[in-house]
């Protein structure tokens, strides 16, 4: 084996892309991550990573509360625009002319056209090296259709090519 720049190291594990929305006291937010995990099926838990210094960190840490948006292959154009911007002066939602609706269980939009969007109280925060941890329990969901999800490796969108399923029950 030959040395990998640490740097390069934290890249080259692929993820996939979300938008995690948040909402407090009127003021919306929407960012694209990629470190986000489901850690738990009883009770049904995700996590996400959020930098300490961002917007998003502020109204989930304020209100308790957050979506996962779970983003399709031809998103990229949002996950760009949500993922350049500072929600502090720029309405995101509005600038990638996102069409949402408030959570069943949540006070945060749900952004129409994802994979998935998972509306999750906060059970747990941890500051873990720069970022904060939110440990977000599950408490209604939404299926948006089957497609491909938007994947990001090493700094460039990616496709995970999902194989059929193996017929044979195994």
């Amino acid at each position: 084996m030959k040395p990998l720049d640490i740097d390069r190291a934290l890249n080259i594990m692929p993820t996939a892309l979300i938008l995690v929305g948040s909402s407090w006291q009127g003021k919306d937010n929407v960012m694209t991550a990629g470190w986000a995990v489901c850690c738990s099926v009883k009770p049904p838990l995700v996590s996400v990573y959020i930098y300490h210094k961002w917007f998003t960190r502020e109204l989930i840490s304020q209100s308790g509360e957050f979506v996962v948006n779970v983003l399709a292959s031809d998103q990229v154009e949002v996950s760009e625009i949500c993922g350049t911007v500072s929600g502090r002066t720029v309405d995101k939602y509005a600038k990638a002319k996102l069409k949402t609706r408030r959570g069943d269980k949540v006070n945060v939009p749900l952004v129409e056209g994802c994979l998935a969007n998972l509306e999750c109280k906060v059970v747990a925060e941890y500051e873990v090296g720069d970022h904060t941890l939110f440990v977000g329990e599950i408490v209604a969901a939404h299926d948006g259709g089957r497609r491909d999800p938007l994947a990001y490796f090493e700094r460039k969108y990616a496709d995970i090519l999902l194989k059929p399923q193996d017929q044979t029950g195994s």
